[in-house]
């Protein structure tokens, strides 16, 4: 049992499940907030971000496999 300040008792089970829906309502909403949806492949604000910095790297002709494989790895992760 949980107490609240009010006196009044509600069973853990019950909070724990009405957390759980509020956190999941956020995270469905969280999925849906996507920025641009090409083909069935949605793309988000911080891909779109990833995919401008690899293009502008490439025309700028900098050199570091390195960076670009790490920028590759994270916009597929």
């Amino acid at each position: 049992m949980v107490y609240n300040n009010f006196g009044s008792t509600k069973p853990s089970n019950t909070l724990n499940k009405t957390k759980n829906i509020k956190a999941s309502s956020k995270i469905e909403e969280a999925k849906d907030d996507y920025f641009f949806e090409v083909f069935g492949l949605k793309l988000y604000f911080d891909d779109i971000l990833i995919i401008c910095l690899i293009f502008f790297l490439y025309k700028e002709e900098v050199n570091d496999e390195y960076l670009f494989m790490a920028l590759i790895l994270l916009l597929l992760s």
